[in-house]
This record gives C-alpha cells, sequence and structure tokens, in this order.
C-alpha cells in the first residue's frame, strides 16, 4: 500500500512507533516508521471514523505552514496528489521521518530540566508565525458561553457518578464555578490580537537531529488563539513536574523566563500590559471544564492524575498572581 501509493520506494522494513506520549491505548498499531529504499518515513493510521480529524490534521500542516521557514516533516503526496490514502478501512498520512532525539529525553540524559535553546526557539517559532497570521482579534466570549451551557449537565453527572474522585472533582467544579462568576466581567471583555500558534509546544514536540538542526513536530493543536495563553501553557508544562502532593512551580522561575526572553515579550504585546499574560491564562484555565465533561458526560476515559494536576495548576496561580504580576512590572 505505501510503496503504490506514495511511490517512496520498495519497504525494507515497518517498525512500530510508540510516542513518548499518547491518548491512545494502543499507540502502536496507529503510528509506524517505515524504511524503504528512498529513506525514512513516519506513518501516521486514522480509523474511517477519524476522517473530519485526518483532513483537520492535514489542513493545519498544509494550509497554515506552507509560507513559513520553520522545519516541519514534510507531509507527503501520493500518486493522486493527495495527503491522505484510504486503504482497507483506514486512512494514512506520510511525512519524512526525522532521525534525532526530543528534548524532554536530552534534558533528562543530560540531568536537567531546561534546555537552554528551548525559549528562545519558542519566540522565534511564534515570530515566524506571526508574519503569516492575518490581524485578528480574539476574546474568552464563546468559551464563557460554553462553560455555562455545559456546567449544569456536568454538575448533575458528577453527583451521580460512582468514580471515588468524584467527591474532589465535585470540588473542583463548584471552584470553577465560582471563579468564573467572580472574574466573569474581565473573561468577557478580554480581547487580544490573536495568531496562529503550534498550541502544544512543548520539549516532547521538539527534535534535534544528527546536525544539530531543530524540527517541530505535532502540529494537530495549531490555530488562531491566545499568545499569553499559549506562552503560560508553554512554560508551566515545561517547569512543571507531576507531585500528587504539590506544585512543582515557582515564582522565581516563572520571572527568570520571562526575563530571558524580554525581547519576545515587547515585540509580541506592545501596547497589551505583560501582567495581562498571566490574567488571560487563568480565565483560560478556570473555564478549562473539558476533561471533566470527557470522563463523566462522554464516559471517556481520562487520566485522573491530569484533573487532579489541573485543580493544583489553577488554585497555584490564583494564590500566585499578584507576585506574578508584581515580577512582570520588573521587566518594564
Amino acid at each position: 500500500m505505501i510503496k503504490e501509493r506514495y511511490s517512496i520506494g520498495d519497504v525494507v522494513e515497518v517498525k512500530p512507533f510508540v510516542p513518548i506520549f499518547s491518548k491512545f491505548n494502543d499507540p502502536s498499531s496507529l503510528f509506524s516508521i517505515v524504511e524503504t529504499t528512498q529513506g525514512i518515513f513516519f506513518v501516521k493510521k486514522y480509523y474511517q471514523s477519524q476522517i473530519g480529524r485526518a483532513k483537520n490534521d492535514v489542513e493545519k500542516s498544509t494550509q497554515y505552514l506552507a509560507n513559513t521557514t520553520i522545519q516541519i516533516p514534510q507531509l507527503i503526496r501520493n500518486k493522486d496528489n493527495e495527503y491522505l490514502t484510504e486503504f482497507q478501512g483506514s486512512i494514512f498520512t506520510v511525512s519524512r521521518y526525522i532521525d534525532g532525539v526530543d528534548l524532554r529525553t536530552e534534558a533528562e540524559v543530560q540531568m536537567r530540566d531546561n534546555n537552554p535553546e528551548f525559549f528562545p526557539l519558542y519566540s522565534q517559532t511564534n515570530t515566524e508565525l506571526k508574519k503569516i497570521s492575518k490581524e485578528r482579534t480574539v476574546s474568552f466570549e464563546d468559551r464563557y458561553w460554553l462553560f455555562m451551557r455545559n456546567v449544569n449537565q456536568l454538575e448533575t453527572a458528577i453527583k451521580s457518578s460512582q468514580f471515588p474522585s468524584a467527591p474532589r472533582d465535585l470540588e473542583y467544579l463548584e471552584f470553577l464555578k465560582t471563579e468564573v462568576e467572580n472574574n466573569r466581567s474581565e473573561i468577557l471583555n478580554f480581547q487580544t490580537k490573536g495568531q496562529i500558534l503550534h498550541g502544544d509546544f512543548l520539549k516532547q514536540n521538539i527534535i534535534r537531529d544528527k546536525n544539530n538542526n531543530f524540527w517541530i513536530v505535532d502540529w494537530e493543536k495549531s490555530d488562531y488563539g491566545f499568545v499569553e495563553v499559549d506562552l503560560m501553557k508553554t512554560i508551566t508544562f515545561t517547569l512543571f513536574k507531576p507531585d500528587p502532593e504539590r506544585v512543582n512551580l515557582e515564582v522565581s522561575e516563572i520571572a527568570n523566563i520571562l526575563t530571558s526572553i524580554q525581547p519576545y515579550l515587547k515585540s509580541s504585546f506592545k501596547d497589551n500590559s505583560a501582567s495581562k499574560i498571566f490574567r488571560a491564562y487563568y480565565y483560560f484555565l478556570i473555564t478549562n471544564i473539558h476533561s471533566l465533561i470527557r470522563l463523566y458526560v462522554n464516559k471517556v476515559d481520562v487520566k485522573e492524575q491530569m484533573i487532579r494536576e489541573d485543580f493544583n495548576i489553577v488554585r497555584w496561580y490564583k494564590n500566585n498572581l499578584t507576585k506574578l504580576e508584581e515580577e512582570v512590572k520588573k521587566l518594564r
């Protein structure tokens, strides 16, 4: 199939490929590394029921990113000049494979948590994406009303659930409801200039190849969005180390990163006060009930630890908002 449809040479070997992190129960059946006489390729499989997602992934990896100099594994067209191939009830995409090491693994091998190149690379990438982003204003209004439409149904589902975690998750939901109500006017009035963003810019999605070039992978979440939210999501989950007892985040660490990318902050936010970065991220966090809906309403398996981490992180930001805003004022 791969040889016939994509003309990428005679297949030498097909190896299961297991990502460092995947939400799929059996990632080896969905990702493969295919070695052919023309090189090594990364094959991704979708089920027929995922045709919408497959088309969306392709669109974001081609339309948004066609005019950038960002190094992204090239998606290969098949003989029909399409990026998607249907074969025996499944759908496939093929990309060139980047032989290298992801930055998270590299950091662990070198026994350090951060690569010095990571945040400058983030800044450079978003600056490049801004060049191809049409002027667009984004707000939290839709997100707020989505929260309000779903919160009562979610509360009912949690209360009737037999999950051991239900009492704690109900406490979490009550916390979110209170915070959304207390910040309602600010959430509804918040607006900023949106741009195309990677959406999941973390170390495990950056690969350093043997020639010391960086390749950015996993563009499935790319879309127009809040630069403030994207930046703080990247910083938070780069620094955050899962711990059931405490949140391993420090105001000083976040301040140090912001200091290191100060030129990027000034060029990206201009008239916007940099202190809005934290408020925007907090509004994003307290309107986020996606995982709870998946677990209690849609009955989709979600890692319990992820919901607990979300609760701990949002409370940490609530307790440290003033300190964070004071730190960022020092950058002016």
